[in-house]
């Protein structure tokens, strides 16, 4: 426990800049200043990482290194929500969790509540005890610490039995997230070097537990993963205010059909891949609830329950054997061009959207879509199309004429946003949109103003 004087600085400096305060240590003697400056850095990234965390008091705060590699407070609480749909309502009377790489313990603390018994595994032992004073302040009677490491920890588990009716074994859910950081501090990628190895852990982890949900870089290729662990029933390619910050995958010790899930924020799109190749269906969930997953991923492929906003569309087999899908044509009038966002981007769930909203592709390779109108739930931006042009000097004076300022963006086309920019004279910023791409051979311009979707 911390002296008062230190405790009172914390307290009275805490929106302080850190540098500044660094250099007051001869002026109070009495403050443990290297713990204070943690504290009060720790308290203004939990501001905007963690913001439920740094409205309750009496907290205290890991290293800087730890406070920005923990995840988001957005991001914990897509993940509680779906353990607590993986598990589902029996976990609270006999579920066991257990996180082998608790770190902070932020993902830990939000997932605990959906159990009845929670394990934290940490072998850095200066985290343990701030994890420990922190899970009891928020409430968590019920979780275990273990000092030591994950891998260690894991070999020490029962094996868990075969699920038959009867079976008194309490369900069990692994969580991992591994160390993207090799022992020289340099980040790494590759699932095989981060720490612990997933994929030579893989067997063992099914054999211990019901489920396991692994948190991977957003770097990495899902289906790179799909290839390298067994039973992989769902990956989730998550994203906050469209930047892709996880991906997680949930494995089973049943072999299911695989799910993929593209999250951002509100909106989760999802689709079933057979043989973790051919998309089968394509389903849409939007809601005005924080990042959560669909409440019912076992229900028909396709279908996604919940509320009357929910909308999908079956994408029949033999949509899949005609060829190649509708793409735009040059000598259609569309109103609206839709941009998917990061999540679908990362996915590479292209051909799912245009056939899921029936919206068409300006081409292949620009993952831009066109549309005669406004389109409910897309999980992307909309924009409302002013003009489109070719690269044709009095075609783009006519089509720019009086405008002087523009956001540029650009897409399966030969410049870079900056070099068509000083091309165009336009500076920076603004109400409008402009849209580069190609469409078929010919190279296209297309002015937009954002659009709110309805």
């Amino acid at each position: 426990m911390k002296n008062e004087a230190t405790l009172q600085f914390v307290q009275l400096h805490r929106e302080d800049d850190v540098n500044r305060l660094a250099f007051l240590g001869d002026k109070n003697p009495d403050v443990d200043m290297p713990w204070a400056l943690a504290q009060i850095s720790g308290w203004q990234t939990a501001r905007r990482k963690l913001p439920s965390w740094a409205a309750c008091d009496g907290l205290e705060y890991p290293p800087h290194l730890n406070m920005e590699q923990c995840s988001s407070e957005p991001t914990a609480i897509y993940k509680a929500s779906l353990a607590s749909r993986l598990v589902g309502a029996d976990a609270a009377e006999h579920g066991l969790l257990v996180d082998l790489t608790g770190g902070f313990g932020v993902d830990f603390s939000w997932m605990a509540r959906a159990f009845a018994h929670a394990v934290y595994v940490e072998r850095n032992e200066t985290l343990c005890p701030i994890a420990q004073h922190n899970f009891q302040q928020l409430g968590l009677g019920h979780v275990e610490i273990h000092v030591g490491d994950g891998v260690a920890y894991l070999q020490t588990m029962p094996l868990v039995p075969e699920r038959t009716t009867g079976c008194s074994h309490p369900l069990t859910l692994i969580y991992l997230d591994p160390a993207r950081r090799d022992t020289y501090g340099r980040k790494v990628f590759g699932m095989e070097d981060c720490t612990p190895d997933v994929v030579g852990l893989c067997d063992t982890l099914l054999l211990r537990a019901d489920i396991v949900v692994i948190k991977l870089s957003p770097m990495l290729d899902w289906h790179e993963a799909v290839r390298k662990l067994k039973n992989i029933s769902e990956v989730h390619v998550v994203s906050v205010s469209n930047e892709c910050k996880e991906l997680l995958l949930v494995l089973t010790r049943e072999k299911r059909p695989l799910r993929v899930f593209c999250v951002n924020d509100g909106q989760t799109f999802t689709y079933c891949v057979s043989g973790a190749s051919r998309p089968l269906e394509g389903a849409l969930r939007a809601s005005d609830d924080a990042l959560r997953p669909s409440d019912d991923a076992s229900c028909a492929p396709g279908i996604v329950s919940g509320r009357p906003a929910d909308a999908s569309r079956v994408m029949p087999d033999e949509e899949f054997h005609n060829g190649s899908l509708p793409t735009h044509s040059p000598d259609a009038t569309p109103s609206v061009l839709l941009v998917p966002n990061s999540s679908i981007m990362k996915a590479g769930c292209f051909r799912e959207i245009a056939v899921a909203f029936g919206v068409s592709q300006i081409s292949s390779d620009a993952h831009l879509y066109l549309s005669n109108g406004a389109v409910p739930h897309f999980p992307g931006r909309q924009f409302r199309i002013l003009r489109i042009t070719s690269m044709n000097k009095r075609d783009l004076r006519q089509a720019f004429q009086g405008v002087s300022q523009a956001n540029i963006a650009v897409r399966h086309f030969p410049l870079t946003a900056d070099a068509l920019r000083r091309r165009l004279k336009l500076k920076d910023g603004g109400s409008l949109y402009v849209f580069a791409t190609t469409i078929g051979k010919d190279h296209r311009l297309i002015l937009t103003e954002k659009l709110v979707a309805p």
